[in-house]
């Protein structure tokens, strides 16, 4: 997805939640729920050598797997720098293992 799609989808939501009368706080919470998605592919990206697209499909896979939600996952390694080493070696180590 590129850079101006994912833009366009972020005004289209806040367009759509403006539309339907979803508080300012609820669509706040979403956008910066939305950043740490962003922030976090980026982030596997560089650190595990991987394309943004498998970023995403491993941040997907691993949050279901670990019954977390996908946006808690990218806010805990966005922003607990305390945790990080630790969540992306469990991300490493969940992208390195065989299918079961």
């Amino acid at each position: 997805m590129a850079v101006t799609d994912e833009k366009d989808g972020a005004l289209a939501t806040a367009a759509v939640a403006a539309a339907a009368g979803v508080g300012a706080y609820a669509l706040r919470k979403a956008l910066t729920s939305r950043v740490h998605v962003e922030q976090a592919k980026g982030f596997l990206r560089e650190s595990l050598d991987v394309s943004v697209e498998q970023a995403f499909q491993l941040l997907r896979e691993y949050s279901h797997t670990h019954r977390e939600h996908l946006t808690e996952v990218s806010r805990r390694l966005m922003t607990d720098r305390h945790y990080r080493p630790v969540l992306l070696a469990s991300i490493a180590e969940f992208a390195s293992a065989p299918p079961p």
